[in-house]
């Protein structure tokens, strides 16, 4: 499934949006990543239908729904995730298992 740290930091960089429009160079200072990774992961979730953005002055990220409605399948997948080769009845249970999951339910239970 090969869920590396981009799919974390996807995570991350959702979850500080989900708390009002922020700017990338903001969550880059917050978080410690790079503000170049943080631009192709916006860019993805941007591409996702996930975010979208506002230039100027007070612009930055924000959600086009709230995380409740964001499955964690579609995170993964939006932000890359090698499926070829993974045709296995392992892989598909997993993806199926993960399919009513959603980002802010992944959200809780990482922070409990």
């Amino acid at each position: 499934m090969n869920i590396s740290d981009k799919h974390s930091v996807a995570m991350d960089l959702l979850a500080s949006i989900s708390e009002g429009r922020i700017s990338l160079g903001t969550v880059a200072e917050q978080k410690g990543v790079s503000l170049s990774s943080l631009e192709h992961l916006a860019a993805a979730l941007r591409r996702g239908g996930m975010v979208r953005s506002t230039r100027g002055p007070g612009g930055g990220y924000e959600l086009t729904r709230p995380l409740s409605e964001i499955k964690l399948v579609e995170l993964l997948k939006t932000v890359g995730m090698n499926e070829q080769g993974h045709k296995s009845v392992l892989f598909k249970a997993i993806l199926h298992n993960l399919g009513g999951v959603t980002v802010a339910q992944a959200l809780t239970t990482a922070n409990s």
